[in-house]
């Protein structure tokens, strides 16, 4: 919800008010830094109330769905549905709320060749289970894409459009001034993490890590920011690591505990490169593995937040809470 002067401006005692009087009662109501209103409504009815408002008392407001918090997105594979082009996949299955389909597809010896996994878009929040095409019956996996990055800062989390960078990055070679289509250096430098690889190299244990925040973030349906902090060991929260590689742990405790739980090998080389134990201060951490079993470990927490500060993943702003 959005109005002209934006609700900045405006008491949140009046908009509150406002609110309750035209539609009742909602589950949550959210200021956006853009100055737009993120409402929750509690039921349809309340929903289809809302979509139909353009005013609210003596403001002139306008009203939208917003574009992902009320979809969702999965993955089914079948391979009786190759035949079948998107638009027939969408139309045949719009009665069990699909609204989108995408055929994945990769690239061989320069060419696309489609596969037969299918991204489906849902008009609900929640996924489900399983839909039927026709007499099959297709299990449905929780899409994650992939991290964003930046064309122009090449960093990871914002678009080229949103970028606050005044030059443009290679992500080639990691020097401004040129596009990666351009360059004629002969080294290779990983803007992210300085590794011997382009920026948009899915090695970058950055571009890893930001894989398994979509991971937690996508199926919860939370935000990247709470999902960071689930990924990175808060208290009483659950972890699980999808990607396998790794490496013999060194003598240091919490890194033997990040081999223990297969954290990708690079991302070890660059904890270890850097560590630097701060305080003996312990904090339990409850660990579920890829198999479901669950067990607790203790942790010292200034190690942790040094770590993954060295990955200039933590923000700054939120240090105590670690």
């Amino acid at each position: 919800m959005s109005t002209a002067e934006t609700f900045h401006e405006i008491s949140p005692f009046l908009v509150h008010k406002l609110i309750l009087s035209t539609i009742g009662e909602v589950k949550n109501i959210k200021k956006l830094k853009s100055g737009d209103l993120l409402l929750e409504v509690s039921n349809t009815s309340q929903a289809t109330t809302i979509s139909k408002l353009t005013t609210l008392g003596n403001l002139n407001v306008k009203v939208s769905a917003h574009k992902n918090l009320n979809c969702s997105r999965g993955v089914i594979s079948e391979r009786g549905l190759k035949k079948h082009t998107e638009s027939q996949l969408v139309q045949e299955l719009s009665n069990q709320k699909v609204c989108g389909a995408r055929r994945i597809q990769i690239k061989r010896d320069g060419k696309l060749i489609p596969t037969q996994h299918l991204i489906l878009t849902f008009s609900a929040p929640e996924l489900p289970k399983s839909i039927k095409a026709g007499y099959l019956s297709c299990p449905i996996k929780p899409y994650i894409a992939n991290p964003i990055r930046c064309f122009k800062c090449q960093k990871f989390g914002h678009s080229q459009q949103a970028s606050r960078s005044n030059s443009k990055i290679c992500a080639q070679c990691c020097v401004a001034g040129h596009d990666s289509s351009d360059c004629i250096s002969d080294e290779i430098k990983c803007r992210n993490c300085e590794g011997d690889y382009p920026a948009f190299s899915k090695s970058c244990p950055l571009w890893i890590l930001e894989k398994e925040i979509q991971a937690t973030k996508n199926p919860r349906n939370i935000s990247h920011l709470r999902a960071s902090w689930t990924l990175l060991l808060l208290p009483n929260q659950e972890l699980c690591i999808h990607h396998c590689q790794s490496e013999q742990p060194t003598n240091h405790n919490l890194l033997s505990t990040m081999c223990s739980l297969r954290i990708p090998a690079r991302i070890l080389i660059i904890y270890e490169q850097n560590f630097s134990p701060a305080c003996s201060i312990n904090e339990n951490y409850t660990i579920a593995n890829s198999h479901g079993a669950k067990r607790t470990i203790s942790i010292v927490r200034e190690e942790l937040r040094s770590f993954f500060l060295t990955l200039k993943y933590l923000p700054k702003e939120q240090n105590s809470r670690l």
